[in-house]
């Protein structure tokens, strides 16, 4: 249940770090551009927490993904990086 909770902070406060800045109104290409957190899950060990992420590129008219874990001791690393193609690679 800890991790359970520790994972939900951890997305939460990625949600909440990509939002604007105060002193302006939020606008539709805000709430475009915020990033998209989904399926978090803790290793069963309880070492790592994964998630998708997904970015908005308003340049090319497209959303990426990518596939984050969390070392739960310290540490965050992307597990793939996208191709212009929007694929996923290793």
């Amino acid at each position: 249940m800890k991790l359970v909770k520790l994972s939900l902070l951890v997305v939460m406060t990625a949600l909440l770090g990509s939002l604007p800045a105060f002193g302006r109104p939020f606008t539709p290409r805000d709430l475009v551009m915020l990033s998209h957190i989904g399926h978090p899950a803790v290793s069963s060990a309880g070492r790592w927490l994964a998630w998708d992420q997904g970015e908005t590129d308003m340049a090319a008219n497209s959303r990426r993904h990518a596939l984050w874990r969390l070392d739960l001791s310290g540490g965050r690393r992307a597990l793939t990086r996208l191709g212009r193609d929007g694929t996923c690679r290793l």
